[in-house]
């Protein structure tokens, strides 16, 4: 099932512990996470960066990194783009190959 493609929008995946489960019922302890649904990926990305943080009141993001994807996060255009699109990336993760 996806519903941002069958809305025309764009959803972000999340890594698990990226975001807090706090007040969310989970199917799976290991799997769900809380996602970003917006009509742009530059909106979902930015979204994503929003909802990413350690909470206190779930153990899985205490363990996570304190990095938030704010400081991080670019998004792709021009000639690096991909078929015209914009791609979220990390810099931290990523460089430039030519």
């Amino acid at each position: 099932m996806s519903p941002s493609s069958l809305n025309n929008l764009v959803g972000i995946k999340p890594t698990v512990k990226l975001t807090s489960r706090s007040l969310v019922t989970p199917i799976s302890e290991r799997q769900d996470t809380v996602s970003p649904t917006a009509r742009s990926v530059s909106d979902a990305a930015y979204l994503l960066s929003i909802i990413t943080s350690k909470d206190g009141n779930d153990n899985h993001t205490l363990v996570w990194n304190t990095m938030l994807i704010s400081n991080k996060m670019k998004i792709v255009t021009g000639s690096y783009s991909l078929f015209g699109g914009k791609v979220p990336y990390d810099t931290t993760l990523a460089r430039r190959v030519v």
